[in-house]
């Protein structure tokens, strides 16, 4: 029935168009020079071509409405024509006098919208049998209806400019409410259950035929001219439910006290998370992308933030998304998943940092592999780990999917790099990674050890990086003052850009952020240790050194510029001779020891801090 594309079966491992949650459909075909008198009668010989209608429920209900609703649809290229009966006794038939009192008796709705970050919208037209408007946009002018009484029944027909509808692969989110005053009953196309203005469960509409719809959605064309039923079963077939998850959940932004679980669903729709501390019977209930106590509508990006945990517990976890269709609470996976909260004294521990993969996929996996990763606590990925931040689905697919078996039960913690902020959708890696501070800069203590994670930006000089690197330096000059940073017994900062290389634009932008506070004259703090990467040359300089020593190079060492804390940089690709590298770093009782890391497990260069 299908002739198909040679990728068709690579698309369909990637594809995330899902089925609308009932999988309703009707196709407005197109119909050129449609001659229509405007009067509600729908007896004009193109209605007996147009699409039917008759699949209505009663809202909220199993029961189907037997000869209750009738609807038509078509379009001549500049309008969208919908005709709607509504059948009942004439003498039952209630109407309002007005537009005011509209929904006081029998009204016609037709709801039209998308859920898509690119074309949200709502728009909702109603009309009542004393021909009684309403639209949600109060512009009752850009459309126009009629309606007419007839022999137990009344008619209604709509005529809507296709520029007031947003189609994205020729269709619309669509449904048709007919309320009857008399029987008390709402009639819907779409079953919307609790919500009735519902997007999520709305059917669709198509512009044109079955066929062009179907394959604007996926790469298969249907060797016959489909029907209703046909493209519905098709697209059943090829598409993913809107409730099954794409993405799957990882764990990030950690605290002694909290954490955020996020994951991707096909299409929008509410989450939740439901945990509990290990041992424990009952769980507890976390809606994702909660906000000031509601979960505010569907989503497909969904973070969920674990508050009031307590250090050293561990924690079971379920991910859990809505079946619109069902009203049903669909879990991810059946097995419990877990993480643990170190210890507020916790001196011992390992984590690896990333940096510079600049969309190398295959590069991290190896990485991913080796022991020290396996082996290790968490995982900072410091900056660039994409080239460009152009398409978001590069954070899924670039790193989620490559950390996603170890994000499931240990933290990664991300970092902004340079090149995140390159591209057309540089907001895109906070709305992957947020942090629940809602800055792009943060502070965290694992065990004895306080974190200090740095957003250098773009190193260039714009004047909003240059406003954040000050933003940065003053909020720095209040976090060393806590009891966390001064208790702690040891201070790391994690940034993407080093404070190395005299003259460098990235060196600049470094001292502005860390001035009078790290480094200067008279420096309010210390600081035992900086990571870095950026430069793609891994190297390591001492505290107080004008030289760092240059591994996996050519060159021994360059000139820097001294600072009080030693740096260690991580390599990177495009420099002759430098391979990609990650840092593997152990903190034990009363050291910090850092190894350099080739893909192998080969370790290149050591460097230890006596605390």
């Amino acid at each position: 029935m299908l002739k198909k594309v040679l990728f068709i079966i690579v698309f369909l491992c990637f594809a995330s168009t899902s089925i609308l949650a009932n999988g309703k459909s009707v196709a407005a075909l197109y119909y050129k020079d449609a001659q229509i008198t405007l009067d509600g009668k729908i007896d004009e010989p193109i209605w007996d071509k147009a699409e039917v209608i008759k699949d209505f429920v009663v809202h909220k209900s199993s029961e189907v409405a037997v000869d209750k609703v009738e609807a038509r649809v078509f379009n001549d290229g500049k309008f969208l024509y919908v005709a709607v009966k509504s059948f009942e006794k004439t003498a039952d038939i209630c109407s309002s006098d007005n537009d005011k009192n509209l929904w006081a008796g029998d009204v016609v709705e037709l709801f039209f919208g998308s859920l898509t970050p690119e074309d949200d919208f709502r728009y909702q037209v109603a009309g009542s049998p004393n021909n009684g408007r309403f639209e949600s946009y109060k512009d009752l002018n850009s459309w126009q209806s009629a309606s007419s009484i007839g022999e137990n029944f009344w008619s209604i027909e709509f005529k809507i400019p296709l520029e007031k509808l947003k189609f994205f692969n020729h269709t619309v989110k669509f449904n048709i409410g007919c309320y009857q005053k008399t029987i008390n009953k709402q009639f819907v196309w779409s079953q919307t259950g609790n919500r009735f203005k519902g997007l999520e469960r709305f059917g669709e509409l198509i512009l044109g035929d079955y066929n062009s719809a179907f394959t604007a959605k996926f790469p298969a064309f249907p060797d016959k001219q489909l029907n209703r039923a046909e493209y519905e079963k098709l697209c059943k077939q090829y598409s993913k439910p809107s409730w099954q998850i794409e993405v799957a959940p990882y764990l990030h932004d950690m605290t002694n006290s909290q954490i955020t679980l996020s994951w991707k669903t096909y299409s929008p729709v509410e989450g939740r998370v439901l945990y509990r501390e290990k041992g424990k019977k009952n769980f507890i209930t976390v809606k994702s992308n909660l906000n000031h106590g509601v979960a505010a509508g569907v989503y497909r990006k969904h973070h969920a933030v674990l508050t009031n945990l307590e250090a050293g517990k561990t924690y079971e976890y379920q991910v859990q998304t809505l079946d619109s269709q069902s009203e049903k609470w669909q879990t991810y996976e059946d097995n419990l998943q877990s993480f643990t909260l170190p210890d507020t004294d916790k001196s011992n521990f390992s984590f690896v940092v990333f940096s510079d993969f600049h969309s190398s996929k295959q590069k991290l996996q190896k990485f991913m592999a080796l022991p020290q990763t396996q082996q290790a606590d968490f995982i900072v990925n410091l900056g660039d780990m994409i080239d460009y931040a152009d398409f978001e689905r590069d954070y899924y697919e670039c790193i989620i999917a490559q950390q996603k078996e170890f994000a499931k039960n240990k933290p990664v913690y991300h970092i902004r790099g340079n090149h995140e902020t390159y591209g057309y959708s540089p907001l895109s890696f906070f709305e992957v990674f947020p942090h629940h501070s809602g800055k792009s800069y943060y502070a965290f203590k694992y065990g004895k050890v306080f974190f200090i994670a740095l957003d250098g930006g773009d190193d260039r000089p714009f004047p909003e990086m240059v406003n954040l690197a000050k933003e940065e330096n003053l909020w720095l000059r209040e976090l060393v003052k806590s009891e966390d940073f001064r208790n702690a017994d040891s201070r790391v900062i994690l940034c993407h850009m080093p404070v190395i290389m005299p003259s460098a634009r990235h060196t600049k932008r470094m001292q502005m952020i860390l001035q009078d506070v790290f480094i200067g004259e008279k420096p309010m703090a210390k600081a035992d240790l900086y990571l870095a990467g950026h430069t793609h040359i891994a190297s390591i300089s001492q505290a107080d050194s004008e030289q760092a020593l240059v591994f996996g190079s050519n060159e021994q060492s360059m000139k820097i510029d001294k600072m009080p804390f030693p740096i260690i940089c991580n390599g990177g690709p495009f420099k002759d001779g430098i391979e990609y590298s990650m840092l593997h770093v152990e903190k034990q009782e009363d050291s910090i020891k850092i190894n350099i890391v080739l893909e192998d497990g080969t370790i290149i260069a050591k460097h230890e801090i006596k605390l």
